[in-house]
């Protein structure tokens, strides 16, 4: 992105000379002339640290989003963006003279001035989480921001040696990746330049002042290298729209001495060439060309064109060596795909003023080919701490380089160290929950397999899936997948909690020779209005994680229920008795059928039903009813139904079976066998599968409820080295 000369201040006649190329209508060049009045009028007074008339920067803003060809309302924004942070219009106003279109991407780039914040950090997280959940709802909010810390980094030269290291770091720590994503290399490169001159000028000036001592030797090169590939493709009558040498950023040299522990004189791929070709057929050919020609380096060739980078970018690179010695980054590409390359998203939306398509629909647009956008768009309803939402964000969306791909061939960007585990909760939740295994480039592999770029995988699951283990979260990379993992445990823990605190609740009911029936919840709860109770499970819940005692809760209950009406106590009675269970079931598995008594039931062997299951009966022609769990695949549309239900007084055992799927290490088995025996559950069959170095255990277990079960299947997964417990069905 090219600046104004200095000598050239940006005026509104020049943002709207450059809108005026692809805006047509008047009522849209008047609309930026009213925004930029409104803004002149109040910032007038207003000074930046530079000294300059603070208008200049809405107008830098609106200029540059002019070059990225948005849209009339984005630039009307963009020079709005600080009125309602720095002056004393308010969002209703803006909505008022202009729409709420306009001041809701107003709204998204202003930062939260009004709130007091305990710390400084914390505010800055606050402002990046409004400004990403913005983001999530209408891409403009995200350029015309990055619009507007462009002409900011810019201008650092003004601010305080402080404030120059604390904007220059949070530019590399939210900006620069965000351009990434969003393919605009121009920007990120220039972020990325001017913030290593304020965070590392010992770097920067080394690195520029080693550029600059053999310029003039390197750009011959680089010319003599144009001039001969320039004749290859004219021999071979390809049409080369442009060619251009250029050496690499200070930013990229920067990182090759980092990472590879060099020095500038150590590092040998400075050069680069891009060549822009007519049509996707002629980059190949072009490519051939090339290799045919100069000695390629191994392991060195990227095709982005055959599989784009999840920002959209493509283009082909290689890396070769001339006849001099020296070596060339060497990238070809058509005119749109360096257009994109450049401009990344900007240039994909640019504003088209004839075109037939909402906000709405351009969102569900930029969803579908930024699959890490819609990601991020998930994460409003998720995540409500600031903090917590920019380590998903970092960790997952700014870090993630790898990609993998699903059989159909959708791509997936991921952070290194990546499982299948992380892979199944990238696409959704519930596929997470109930991941039962893997399988990578057509061969099975443990869950902690680390996944590698270009990874094709496929992920196995099962509705009975009892949940993930907790010993995920010892092989998993993503923050988001960690959150998952942890909401879902924590729901498990409240559900213990629940079954716990009923247990005490109902044993202290029972020394005193009372029932629920005997209790009102709604007095229960006013009497003791700090626990914030509004059904069973929330008394349950404070009695089970130790908040309060179910007896203090029940002396003070009964000390007061002298008090209470005979006539409510007898409703409250005559209540429990309509609701009382009917008569005891007459058969051996303890299962009542409606209306019937003395038939032949029978348990379905395909799923195992145990009390606790919703279950159903299925008249068969010739021997009785069979009962099936209602998600039973043999069930499903099949009618000859009627109701059934657990008699809950019984106590008879069930035999059901789960598997287990777990690396095949030493002593696997026999510390599942020892959890289980550790909490009393009975193993009646057990048989074992090997899959390289993992084992699936399929073990048949007798179990008196659906609660004996549940409890037997999360003693396994707490079990080191057990990826998934299921229940067959």
């Amino acid at each position: 992105m090219k600046q104004a000369a200095k000598d050239a201040p940006i005026t509104i006649d020049s943002v709207v000379e450059i809108a005026k190329v692809y805006i047509t209508n008047p009522e849209h060049i008047e609309l930026i002339h009213r925004a930029y009045e409104l803004a002149d009028l109040h910032h007038a007074g207003q000074l930046r640290k530079s000294g300059e008339a603070y208008i200049l920067h809405p107008l830098e803003v609106a200029h540059i989003l002019a070059q990225w060809q948005a849209g009339p309302k984005t630039i009307t924004a963009g020079l709005l963006h600080d009125i309602i942070e720095d002056t004393n219009v308010t969002k209703d106003e803006i909505e008022q003279d202009f729409s709420d279109d306009i001041a809701n991407l107003v709204d998204g780039v202003t930062k939260l001035t009004k709130i007091e914040y305990i710390s400084k950090e914390r505010e800055q997280a606050e402002n990046h989480r409004k400004m990403l959940l913005a983001m999530s709802k209408d891409i403009r909010v995200i350029l015309i921001k990055l619009a507007d810390r462009l002409h900011n980094i810019r201008t650092l030269k003004f601010l305080r040696p402080d404030k120059q290291i604390r904007i220059a770091a949070e530019t590399m720590d939210i900006y620069v990746p965000i351009a990434h994503r969003l393919g605009i290399y121009e920007v990120k490169a220039e972020f990325e330049d001017t913030c290593l001159r304020y965070l590392k000028p010992d770097f920067f000036y080394g690195i520029a002042n080693s550029i600059k001592k053999k310029k003039h030797e390197r750009e011959a090169h680089v010319e003599r290298m144009i001039e001969r590939i320039t004749g290859m493709i004219e021999e071979s009558n390809l049409e080369l729209i442009s060619i251009k040498g250029r050496i690499k950023n200070i930013f990229s040299i920067y990182k090759k001495m980092e990472k590879q522990d060099k020095k500038f004189e150590e590092i040998y791929d400075l050069l680069a060439i891009r060549l822009i070709v007519r049509s996707l057929p002629e980059c190949y050919t072009a490519l051939g060309l090339i290799h045919a020609n100069f000695q390629p380096i191994p392991n060195r060739f990227k095709d982005y064109i055959a599989m784009p980078k999840p920002n959209m970018y493509q283009s082909l690179h290689t890396t070769v060596i001339a006849k001099s010695g020296n070596i060339y980054e060497i990238q070809i590409r058509t005119p749109e795909m360096d257009e994109i390359a450049q401009k990344g998203v900007a240039a994909h939306w640019a504003y088209k003023e004839n075109a037939k398509i909402s906000q709405a629909q351009e969102q569900s647009e930029i969803q579908d080919k930024l699959k890490w956008y819609e990601m991020l768009n998930s994460y409003e309803g998720e995540v409500d701490d600031a903090a917590n939402l920019l380590e998903l964000v970092k960790g997952d969306i700014f870090n993630a380089n790898v990609y993998v791909f699903t059989p159909k061939g959708d791509v997936f960007d991921l952070p290194p160290g990546s499982t299948p585990i992380d892979f199944a909760y990238r696409i959704h939740t519930d596929l997470g929950h109930k991941l039962t295994g893997a399988i990578v480039n057509g061969k099975i592999v443990p869950l902690s397999y680390k996944l590698t770029m270009g990874d094709v995988v496929e992920i196995k699951s099962n509705r009975n899936s009892f949940g993930p283990s907790e010993d995920w979260l010892n092989v998993i990379a993503t923050s988001q997948a960690r959150h998952k993992i942890r909401h879902f445990f924590n729901k498990e823990r409240k559900k213990d909690n629940i079954n716990k605190g009923e247990e005490l609740f109902l044993y202290e009911l029972k020394a005193r020779q009372k029932s629920i029936s005997d209790l009102d919840l709604e007095h229960l709860a006013n009497m003791h209005k700090k626990l914030d109770v509004s059904n069973w499970d929330d008394l349950y819940h404070n009695i089970g994680r130790g908040h309060v005692l179910a007896k203090t809760i029940l002396d003070k209950y009964f000390e007061e229920e002298s008090v209470i009406d005979d006539q409510m106590l007898e409703r409250e009675i005559n209540e429990a008795v309509k609701t009382r269970p009917p008569a005891k079931a007459r058969n051996r598995f303890g299962i009542i059928v409606d209306g019937l008594n003395n038939i032949d039931i029978k348990l379905a062997k395909c799923c195992h039903p145990v009390p606790g299951d919703k279950i159903c009966g299925y008249v068969t022609k010739v021997s009785g009813i069979t009962v099936h769990h209602v998600d039973c695949i043999n069930v499903v549309g099949k009618d000859r139904f009627v109701d059934v239900w657990w008699d809950n007084g019984d106590t008879s055992a069930f035999t059901t079976k789960i598997r287990v799927c777990a690396l095949a290490r030493k002593n696997i088995l026999s510390d599942i066998l020892q959890k289980l025996t550790s909490i009393n559950s009975d193993i009646m069959n057990l048989n074992t599968t090997n899959y390289k170095d993992t084992i699936l255990i399929d073990l048949s277990l007798s179990v008196r409820d659906l609660d004996m079960l549940n409890r037997s299947a999360n003693a396994i997964k707490t079990v080191g080295d057990v990826f998934s417990v299921e229940r067959v069905m």
